[in-house]
């Protein structure tokens, strides 16, 4: 199932599986608990200066998550189709990051 995502002012295309689409909101809480936890190891850490850490993401912070936890035993996957596409036309349902 295509899905638009949009992170302040730029859209991406996810492809996910409808059963992970069923339970999108669910889902993205879970992902931003896990990105905001300081104690998670992931690349998406943005640190300046001496320790301000903040973190800074596109859908394939999203996908990636989706497939590393939720997905993890599924055979189906999700997948960035397209990155930084031109805003929200009404045709896809839409997954806000902001």
């Amino acid at each position: 199932m295509l899905l638009l995502t949009q992170f302040k002012r730029e859209f991406d295309i996810i492809d996910i599986p409808q059963s992970t689409y069923d339970r999108i909101t669910e889902l993205q809480d879970q992902f931003f608990a896990w990105r905001a936890d300081r104690s998670a190891d992931h690349p998406y850490w943005v640190c300046e200066g001496g320790g301000d850490c903040d973190d800074c993401y596109h859908a394939d912070a999203f996908v990636n998550w989706l497939n590393a936890f939720p997905l993890q035993e599924s055979e189906e996957k999700a997948d960035v189709v397209a990155e930084r596409v031109t805003g929200d036309d009404g045709k896809l349902p839409l997954l806000r990051f902001y």
